[in-house]
């Protein structure tokens, strides 16, 4: 029967897949080495073995439980973090790209200047003027 349990034990994790591999060997290590302080602290008595390894598994649980939560805080922490990048990147290339765009040389403006000759308009005498015409390519 031992050796049936030797051999079935490291065989199970095969088929829980590899998601839940890392978890059942947790739980798997945790079941042995409990069963077998059980074991030897009542001299093979089948139930504290029973109880040890039952001890083993929740204190395995417990560990997995604590790790998974650190590991969630960790992820919010980096998510936020690379939010907070993103933003900050945005923000550079806007003042960049403002940069830029004041540091270009402005285009040439060039000055026309039109005669306004003298005009009567509805009975008004208009005086003769030069009016400037302001073009920028």
């Amino acid at each position: 029967m031992k050796r049936l349990l030797v051999l079935l034990l490291p065989l199970s994790g095969i088929f829980t897949g590899c998601a839940g591999l890392k978890h059942a060997m947790i739980d798997m290590t945790g079941a042995g080495a409990g069963a077998a302080v059980g074991h030897f602290a009542s001299r093979g008595n089948p139930a504290w073995t029973a109880g040890g390894a039952a001890i083993g598994v929740g204190a395995a649980e417990a560990a997995q439980y604590y790790m998974a939560r650190g590991e969630g805080k960790a992820f919010g922490t980096g998510y936020d973090k690379g939010r907070s990048d993103a933003v900050k990147e945005q923000y550079w290339i806007q003042q960049n790209f403002q940069q830029t765009r004041s540091a270009a040389p402005a285009a040439p403006i060039t000055l026309y200047p039109i005669p306004i000759p003298e005009q009567e308009i509805d009975g008004v005498k208009l005086q003769p003027t030069t009016r400037v015409l302001r073009i920028q390519q």
